[in-house]
């Protein structure tokens, strides 16, 4: 089954069944569980694979116990001082991107940072794959959030089973009614439980943060890691604004019209109206462009490197990258294929990606340490799936493609992409790539990125005139 068809599917089920209304403990719990829900009937309709394939070893609990000491160290000076109140709080993860000529950035949140005045913004990090960025470009005061992350973990492990035990009856009727309308084992009564008590925890320490900072307002990427700190926001009167992440889709899994209850983003901001008319699920849409985009007139891309195609990795499509490259190399054989991984697809990659390396003309890059517009600048054709680096690689002046090998119509890719499909060259997996596919399709009237609008980021904000 197609991908668009899935996740229509998905969303017919949960209405008709009225999942959307699962009541625990006082809480409407569906958007704590959708986002497992829909990754794993996906993975059951055979679209996509797990996201995630980190391989934990003995080494990250070091790794761990590093970052909850200096977390807790961190997370008191912030209690402790009488001088903690900041009119922004971000909510962020430590995953940074290296610009050659300025360090390791924050691409979504520094920019916002930077177009205000910053005292007045204080950033609380939650640790990505175990641990923070060294040397952070971010240009305001960073709390690091490991403590109450972990121990929140530990806590819900801990009581999980006495709250099924206590509302066993109440649970296994709730769990198997949600297995049943999607037609598989999606979620177990411990993973459900424990879920929603991860979720009370951190609400609890996330009112804690909130009475001691203070902020006018709640500025975050990806909501569906922050419902504890939006939930306790919207308690307090806090206007959230949540920053867009990344490429997203016009039919995609992470946003979609469903009730979130008191879970919800009160305005987004976008990158640019490009991608305005997503189903963001917000009350208001603001397109305040890039900060890490140059904006100087964009010219085709002048590659010093020959003959040779940028592929871009997307965790949850490795069979489909396996499949595709494995065509697209034997029907290649005048071109090599440098396979750019996306960070959570570098581990273990050597063993999930065996069957391409008895290609020739297939290589990777693994290192994520490495500045990927640098990269990207000595190439001409990009091609990939629907990675955000497709859409920095048109805004540099590469020539994209995208893989058609799912018997997805025009009509589909409209769907997907809207204007910024005809943009993209079709590259059909079982046949040669064409000279065409090297020249990039040119455009005065569709742009992804719109330049940075400090003015209008502090008018928003400050909510006065600057």
């Amino acid at each position: 089954m197609k991908y668009l068809d899935s996740l229509e599917k998905f969303d017919k089920i949960i209405i008709e069944h009225q999942l959307q209304k699962i009541n625990f403990l006082g809480y409407k719990v569906f958007p704590l569980i959708r986002k497992n829900l829909i990754n794993t009937y996906l993975q059951n309709e055979g679209g996509v694979v797990s996201s995630n394939h980190k391989k934990y070893k003995v080494s990250d609990l070091i790794l761990i116990f590093s970052g909850v000491k200096k977390s807790i160290v961190s997370l008191s000076r912030l209690l402790i001082s009488n001088s903690n109140c900041k009119r922004f709080l971000f909510l962020g993860f430590s995953r940074r991107t290296l610009v050659d000529s300025i360090g390791y950035v924050d691409k979504f949140h520094d920019p916002i940072i930077d177009s205000l005045n910053h005292e007045d913004c204080l950033m609380l990090e939650r640790p990505f794959k175990f641990s923070h960025c060294m040397n952070r470009k971010t240009n305001c005061d960073i709390t690091d959030y490991d403590f109450v992350v972990y121990l929140s973990s530990f806590i819900a492990k801990l009581l999980t089973p006495f709250y099924l035990l206590f509302f066993w009856r109440n649970v296994s009727s709730t769990v198997h009614n949600i297995n049943l309308a999607l037609d598989g084992q999606l979620i177990s009564k411990f993973s459900f439980v424990n879920i929603i008590i991860n979720f009370l925890c951190e609400k609890w320490f996330a009112k804690i943060v909130l009475d001691k900072v203070r902020p006018d307002k709640l500025i975050l990427t990806s909501r569906w890691l922050h419902y504890p700190f939006i939930y306790a926001a919207r308690s307090k009167g806090i206007k959230v604004i949540e920053l867009q992440h990344g490429s997203i889709l016009r039919q995609n899994v992470f946003y979609r019209e469903f009730d979130e209850g008191d879970l919800y983003a009160d305005q987004m901001f976008t990158f640019g109206k490009y991608w305005n008319d997503r189903k963001w699920n917000t009350a208001e849409v603001t397109a305040v462009g890039s900060g890490y985009c140059k904006f100087d007139k964009v010219t085709s891309s002048k590659a010093t490197v020959i003959n040779t195609v940028i592929v871009i990795s997307q965790p949850e499509m490795q069979n489909k990258l396996i499949a595709d490259m494995s065509l697209l190399a034997s029907n290649n054989e005048n071109l090599k294929f440098l396979i750019k991984l996306h960070p959570q697809d570098v581990d273990n990659y050597m063993t999930r990606y065996a069957k391409l390396f008895k290609y020739k003309n297939i290589s990777f890059l693994s290192d994520s340490k490495v500045d990927i517009n640098s990269i990207l600048s000595r190439y001409s054709l990009v091609i990939g799936y629907n990675s955000t680096v497709l859409f920095e690689a048109y805004h540099l002046g590469l020539s994209v493609g995208l893989f058609c090998s799912d018997g997805l119509s025009e009509a589909d890719y409209e769907q997907y992409f809207g204007t910024g499909n005809q943009l993209f060259h079709k590259i059909y997996v079982n046949e040669p790539v064409l000279n065409l596919f090297f020249e990039r399709i040119e455009s005065d009237t569709i742009t992804f990125y719109d330049e940075l609008d400090r003015k209008l980021i502090r008018k928003c904000l400050y909510e006065e005139s600057f």
